[in-house]
């Protein structure tokens, strides 16, 4: 009978989604960006993209890297407009400006995490979207 409970809660787990953590912080020009995943996920996600974007203008890319190959980089802080080793840069980093709403989406191939953020009093911000 113990069987079942176990056995309930591994079928629970399979059809959740995990979203990686995605953190921002740092110079104006030059956010560090933190992407983490959940420890619960397998250790073997690691982030292989990321994209920002001006939060109104979705489709207009900002910045935009991602990984060659099976180039990863696991619990990663990347720094906007620098290429860490094993990516390739799609879209070069444009200048952020102050009180402009940006969104970045960081994705690992299995998961994906997003962060909403705006440089405000000298210091990047998280907002809700």
């Amino acid at each position: 009978m113990r069987a079942i409970p176990a056995l309930l809660f591994v079928l629970a787990l399979s059809g959740c989604s995990y979203r990686l953590w995605v953190k921002v912080d740092g110079e104006q020009a030059r956010p560090r960006f933190s992407v983490k995943a959940p420890r619960i996920m397998d250790p073997s996600v690691c982030f292989r993209r990321i994209v920002v974007t001006e939060a109104a203008r979705p489709d207009r890319r900002l910045w935009e890297i991602d990984a060659v190959g099976d180039a990863c980089a696991p619990d990663s802080e990347i720094f906007y407009g620098t290429v860490p080793a094993g990516f390739q840069e799609r879209s070069p980093a444009a200048a952020l400006q102050a009180g402009v709403l940006y969104e970045a989406l960081a994705s690992s191939g299995a998961a994906d995490g997003d962060i909403h953020f705006v440089f405000l009093d000298g210091q990047w911000r998280t907002v809700s979207p």
